[in-house]
Parts: structure tokens; sequence; C-alpha cells
């Protein structure tokens, strides 16, 4: 019977041989016969004959049908609604040793009492449980306006730090809130970074605070720095080092103590990262490239393009270090501290990212984003669209997929970086719309890191979590 306090959907599984045999078993279910002043209801299909008088509480029907029986797991699949939809699904099927079926059949709003199903039915009733409609949205979690976001390296939950200082931690599987916020800055959290090992984060503010992200964790010690324009961690998570004016500084995240202040008083550094052996490589506005020592602050090794730079960015594995100057790329090898390249490209590059040690995204000023294969010195191709000079880039998918989004507008995309063509886009604005609408725009959003996972937080004080499924991205 239809239940008017929860939206209840029934399942049912079942081998049919013949598409016309399945159609007819299908096709519309029931005539209502009006005789007089009493109403009545004749089914005129197989499976309104099988439901007998439950049939008509159901609002309507979705089936599905396919020549051979496939897993349950990928028939259910195929209805696209929410993944506690499915998992429902697919363990009831399995309490019932249905492993493998070829036809499934589904009733919206309808609640089945299984005494009633025939047995001489071609379909088994699997259950009746709980679902959402494709147009219908899950709550989404009203927080303060977020600032950042930073994903655990298994990809199992995300922290969020928000414009009041307050860090809230997240499961990534359910899109639900872990705990209670936590009040580790007084300012807005800027950004947000894992160790390694998953079991320590970095939170960057006016102050930089090291703490674990667990529920029940004890509140983190004093800050142990400034707020830093570009911060690294080395593999072992024992270092940490950022620049902030007047010099590059590093802090010994083990013994919890300041390790060394590398002063620079000639450009801002841009890009940092800790290389194998715990070197650490700097790269200022000014073109130079320094190799160094973070302990003893000792330059082991300098070169200088001697041109100022637009751009800098070092791979993810440190192999692969680019500089974008006076219309060129300048790749150098960061082991073997040698330039390797330099490759003509359009002037004035609003920013650099690496996808993977060869591939390399620029943004010019001419509003295009181009993909390089720096194996071979040479454009890949090219994100087909505009971008304005505020465009952010994150690389997704291990380096196949790029998003794209600009804050302040409602809409982000996910591009295929091999051929340039978007995948698909999502935007933060009401459905149905709004009269005040402004505030449903973008301030960010994160991607894990095998492309299947995104949260995008607005100025609505609303954070969403959204998976990729066959080219769309479906909330959660």
């Amino acid at each position: 019977m239809l239940d008017e306090r929860r939206k209840i959907v029934s399942v049912w599984l079942g081998n049919i041989p013949q598409k016309k045999t399945f159609d007819e078993y299908t096709k519309w279910r029931h005539e209502r016969i009006v005789q007089e002043d009493d109403d009545d209801i004749e089914p005129v299909s197989d499976f309104a004959a099988d439901s007998a008088s439950q049939w008509y509480d159901a609002s309507w029907q979705a089936a599905k049908w396919q020549r051979k029986a496939v897993p349950v797991e990928q028939l259910i699949s195929q209805f696209d609604w929410s993944e506690s939809f499915r998992n429902a699904a697919t363990a009831a099927a399995g309490k019932k040793r249905v492993r493998e079926a070829n036809a499934a059949f589904v009733l919206y709003e309808h609640e089945l009492k299984p005494a009633r199903w025939p047995k001489s039915s071609p379909l088994t009733f699997i259950c009746s449980t709980t679902y959402r409609t494709g147009t219908e949205r899950p709550p989404i979690p009203k927080v303060p306006i977020v600032s950042a976001i930073g994903i655990s390296p298994d990809e199992t939950m995300a922290v969020t730090g928000a414009l009041d200082g307050k860090l809230r931690l997240w499961d990534l599987y359910t899109g639900r809130q872990i705990g209670e916020p936590r009040k580790e800055h007084q300012k807005p959290v800027t950004r947000i970074l894992f160790c390694n090992d998953g079991r320590r984060c970095i939170t960057i503010s006016n102050r930089i605070r090291s703490w674990e992200p667990f529920p029940h964790a004890k509140k983190s010690g004093a800050a142990f720095g400034e707020r830093a324009d570009v911060f690294a961690m080395d593999e072992e998570n024992d270092l940490a080092a950022w620049w902030y004016t007047g010099g590059t500084q590093v802090y010994d995240l083990a013994k919890r103590k300041r390790a060394k202040l590398i002063k620079d008083d000639r450009d801002r550094v841009i890009s940092l990262s800790f290389l194998s052996g715990g070197i650490l490589l700097a790269i200022d506005q000014g073109g130079r490239l320094r190799w160094l020592d973070p302990l003893s602050g000792d330059c082991l090794h300098f070169e200088d393009i001697e041109m100022r730079c637009d751009a800098a960015a070092i791979s993810p594995d440190a192999k692969r270090a680019v500089i974008a100057a006076d219309g060129k790329l300048f790749v150098w090898d960061v082991p073997k501290q040698r330039q390797l390249a330099d490759v003509a490209c359009r002037p004035e590059v609003f920013q650099a990212v690496f996808a993977s040690t060869q591939r390399l995204l620029t943004h010019h000023n001419d509003g295009s984003v181009h993909v390089w294969n720096l194996k071979h010195g040479a454009r890949a191709s090219q994100l087909d669209g505009e971008f304005e000079e505020y465009t952010r880039i994150i690389v997704t998918d291990r380096g196949r997929k790029a998003v794209t989004f600009v804050m302040g507008q409602p809409e982000f995309t996910v591009w295929e970086l091999k051929t340039g063509k978007p995948v698909c886009s999502f935007s933060v604005l009401p459905d149905p719309p709004e009269m005040d609408d402004a505030k449903y725009v973008i301030t960010r959003v994160a991607a894990t890191n095998d492309g299947k996972t995104f949260i995008v937080g607005d100025k609505a004080e609303r954070l969403q979590f959204l998976r990729l499924k066959r080219g769309s991205l479906v909330q959660f």
C-alpha cells in the first residue's frame, strides 16, 4: 500500500527470455471500469494480474530488460537513482539468492506485502525500500560559506574550512558531517592539506595549524606559522616549508619547532616542493630555481633564466618544473638539475598546472587553456571554451580530466584533457529559480584523484557532494 509518510519503491527481478513477452508483461497496467456509483479496477496485463489489488496504489512504473542475464548489481545500476536505493535492492536480492537476472521491474510509491505475490510469476519480489526521484535532490547541508576544501589521501573523508574559521569533517561515501565543527582559526581558512599518511591535516588562515582530522581528537596546540602564499611538505611528513614576506620558512612537524628561516629579499617565491632526499626546490618570480638544504639553508644548486616569469609549476612527483616567461615554457629535469627544452607558447600565462609528469595545462590572457605534452615539447590539445582571467583549474582522474571554475560564477565544468572536450557541467543555481539568485555562486570546488567525487561550496551557505556517473554529475 502507498505510504504517505515515506516515498517507497518496490523491486522485482527475474528472467523473461523474449522482449515481446516482456513488453506484454509490462504494458499499461490497468483500466478503470465505472459502473454507476462504483469504481472497479480490472487488470489488463500479466503483471497487473500478479500484483492483484495492490497494483493500483502505485504511482507509475519503470522496467529494464536485456537479452542475457547479468549480475543483479549491474542490472540495478541502470536505474539512475540514489545510491542508497541501489545498495538496498542489491543486498535484498542477495538475501533471496537472486544472483543474475535479465528483467527488472520497479513501482514508484508502492509498498507490497510479499505474501500477496504469486509464486507462479516469472518475477521474484525483492523488496520495498525508500527512494529519491531523478528530479528530487537530497537535502543539501547548510554550512557557513566554505572557503577551503581538502580531501584525504585515501579519499574517504574531506575537511572544509569556512569564513568563520571553523573546520568540519565529512564522510565522502555518504556526504554526512562527522562530529562537531572545530574552531581552529579566528579568520577565514584559505587552504587545507593532508599529510601523506592521512593522520595529520594542515590548515592555513592568518596562522598555520597542524591537527588530527578525527572526530574525537584533541584540539591542536599553538599555531606554528604565519599565513602562507605557497606551502609544501616532504614525503615523510616531517618537514613543512612555506614562503611569506621575507623568506622561506621551514618547520619540523615531528619535533613541533621552527627549523630554519631562509632569508631572501629579492623576489617572491611562487612555487615550492620537496624532492626525494629532503631537498627543497624553490622557484621565484624573478625566474630563479634554487635547490636548497631545508635544515641548513644552504643553496645546493642555482639556475636563472634571467627574465621575470608569468607562472611556474612543479609536477606532483617533483621530477619536472616549468617556468612560463616571455612567450616560452622553460622545462627542467629537477633531479638532474638541467634544462630540457624551451617551448614556444602564447604570451602571458596566467597559471600553469601539472596534470602528470609529462602533461601540463597553461591558461593564457587570450582566454584559452592549452594542454602540453612535455615529452614531445608540443601542444596536445586545447580546451574547447573561453576562460576568464580568474579561472581556477583543478586536475582529477589521475591527470586525465580537469575542472575549471570561477569563484563568483554559478557553474563549473569537467573536461577530458585528451580531446579538450567538456564531459559535463554543474550549476549551483536553484531549480526552480529564485528571485534572489545572486548568492548562488561558487566559492570552492574540490575533486578526488579518481575523478568520481566532487565537492562544491557556494555563497548560499550550501555544500554539495556529487558523483560523476555516465557523463553527468549526480548529487548524493
